[in-house]
């Protein structure tokens, strides 16, 4: 019997827990997919916000987005 997400999540999370979720998207040259994301929150079974990361091998990408909105650029971080 597997335990659904919803009580799955909020017994396990934790700072540095990693989980899948398949993200559905529309549009032109978009496709859903599964992504990885890790949890950045100190406390997250307790804060208002859940801080997530996801990372990417499409750089240059993202670094044109980035740009485009206007968003620092040290929000990207290529990591070697």
């Amino acid at each position: 019997m597997e335990i659904p997400p919803k009580i799955r999540i909020p017994l396990t999370i934790e700072q540095g827990s990693v989980f899948n979720f398949k993200l559905e998207v529309s549009g032109d040259g978009r496709q859903s997919k599964n992504r990885y994301f890790v949890v950045l929150n100190k406390n997250p079974k307790i804060d208002s916000v859940l801080v997530m990361l996801t990372s990417t091998s499409q750089i240059s990408k993202k670094r044109e987005f980035v740009r485009r909105a206007g968003i620092n650029e040290q929000t990207i971080k290529k990591l070697l």
